[in-house]
C-alpha cells in the first residue's frame, strides 16, 4: 500500500506542468470601459444630422474589405431620413454585456415623423480595443436582435 501511495506521490511531482490541469484562461483586460465612447459619439453626429461621419465613426475600425458596407450603411441612413425625417435626438433604451468581450446597444432615434430602432454590437479584441462589428436598423421592432442577452445567444447559435 506504502509503494502505491510513494509511486502515485512521485506521478504528480514528475508530472510536466502541461500534463497538469491547466488554470483556466485569463479574460484580457479592458482599457475602455466600454464601446459606449464610440458609439455615443456617433449618436450625436447622427443627432446633428451628420450621419455620413457618425457611420464612419462607427466603422473607423473596420477593414478596407468593408468598403462596399461601409457606403451601403451610407446609403441607408440617407433613406431613412428621407423617411422618417432627420433625428432630433435619441434615447439609450439598454445596453447588454453579452460577454465580457460582446457588447449590444439598443437605441431608438427620434426622428421627425418616425422613430427608428437601432442595435450596434461591438467587440473587445485581444489587443483591447472596441470595434462595432454590427449595425442595424429599422423603423419596426421586428426583424431586430432581442433585448434579451439569453436570447440572442440562442439565436446566434440557432442561426449557424
Amino acid at each position: 500500500m506504502r509503494s502505491v501511495l510513494a509511486a502515485g506521490a512521485l506521478l504528480l511531482v514528475a508530472c510536466p506542468l502541461s500534463a497538469q490541469q491547466a488554470p483556466p484562461p485569463q479574460m484580457a483586460p479592458k482599457t475602455q470601459a466600454s464601446a459606449g465612447r464610440s458609439i455615443v459619439r456617433g449618436l450625436s453626429l447622427a443627432k446633428a444630422g451628420d450621419y455620413d461621419r457618425a457611420v464612419d465613426e462607427w466603422t473607423n475600425t473596420w477593414a478596407a474589405d468593408r468598403d462596399s458596407l461601409r457606403t451601403h450603411l451610407k446609403s441607408a441612413f440617407a433613406h431613412l431620413v428621407a423617411t422618417a425625417g432627420p433625428a432630433h435626438d435619441y434615447e439609450i433604451v439598454r445596453q447588454v454585456q453579452v460577454s465580457n468581450h460582446v457588447e449590444r446597444w439598443y437605441v431608438v432615434l427620434l426622428n421627425e415623423r418616425d422613430p427608428t430602432f437601432l442595435v450596434l454590437e461591438a467587440y473587445l479584441r485581444p489587443d483591447t480595443t472596441w470595434t462595432i462589428d454590427r449595425i442595424e436598423f429599422n423603423m419596426s421592432l421586428a426583424g431586430l436582435p432581442p433585448l434579451d442577452a439569453a436570447q440572442f445567444l440562442r439565436t446566434s447559435y440557432e442561426a449557424r
